[in-house]
């Protein structure tokens, strides 16, 4: 299977590129290699290699720089999946598209399935859901996976962040009112591979860890996954006042992968423990 995958030089879109390297014949793009923005170098790219698959982890995923800027979100979110699959259709390539707990409200009270009403709150939200639409409307070959709170081997993201504040100040406060899935990006990318391994059945799949928490019970199993017994307290949303809106409660639900079978995403505690392994042990 030949597969090309843009983005890959964010968090996710390596561990995308580490996954499928090891099985199949796999070209990974970042931003400065493939701006999928620019729909004459999306085509030359994916006519040129005529892929099987094209997975695309590339978006801007900054809620507040988004909210700053939405004509970039929107450029990069919504025009780059469009041009991505007009491309795909073009040279009957198939596509997988990564899209954002976001597109919700947050006002649901149980778990989000796959049919639920979308209704983004914020420009982020906003730009990935249409880039769903535009996908769809462009070609049915395609599987659009929806994640959530993203964590992997990278400074920049929540659970490193955690470990460091949490070995140098007691208690560390995190927000307590807000609810997600945690999923750790090698997940992510052992699910795709699944969906592109067995006979395809396209659509919209929820691919997360499985559980929800708040950041403050999350920060919790992190540190007590790296034998740090720092202190965890709780504080509102309101506490930090950001630019953009942030939904309440947007745990999803991974129905579809539940219908089909064989394959579902382990507990998010489960993840944790693994991530913290393999980054204490770097």
């Amino acid at each position: 299977m030949k597969v090309i995958i843009v983005g890959a030089k964010g968090m996710l879109g390596t561990a995308v590129a580490e996954r499928f390297s090891t099985q199949h014949e796999t070209f990974a793009y970042g931003h400065e290699q493939l701006d999928i923005a620019d729909f004459g170098a999306v085509r030359g790219a994916i006519e040129g290699l005529k892929p099987d698959w094209v997975i695309n982890c590339a978006a801007i995923t900054n809620v507040d720089n988004c909210e700053h800027d939405p004509l970039r979100a929107y450029r990069v979110n919504a025009l780059g999946p469009w041009n991505l699959a007009a491309a795909c259709e073009g040279a009957r390539a198939r596509l997988v598209h990564l899209s954002t707990d976001y597109v919700f409200d947050g006002t649901k009270a149980e778990p989000y399935i796959e049919s639920d009403r979308t209704n983004p709150i914020n420009a982020y939200g906003r730009s990935k859901l249409e880039g769903e639409l535009r996908v769809r409307a462009v070609t049915c070959q395609c599987y659009i996976v929806r994640t959530a709170w993203l964590f992997g081997p990278r400074e920049e993201n929540f659970l490193p962040w955690v470990l460091d504040v949490g070995t140098k100040q007691s208690p560390v406060y995190l927000v307590d009112d807000q609810w997600g899935s945690p999923t750790y990006v090698a997940d992510v990318a052992e699910g795709i591979a699944w969906l592109l391994e067995q006979a395809p059945l396209y659509g919209v799949y929820h691919l997360v860890n499985r559980g929800s928490c708040t950041r403050r019970q999350l920060g919790e199993v992190a540190l007590r996954a790296a034998g740090i017994e720092t202190p965890v307290e709780g504080i509102p949303m309101s506490a930090l006042p950001r630019p953009a809106r942030r939904p309440v409660h947007t745990p999803l639900r991974n129905w579809m992968l539940e219908v089909r079978g064989g394959w579902n995403a382990p507990p998010y505690q489960d993840a944790v423990e693994r991530f913290m392994k393999a980054w204490l042990s770097r």
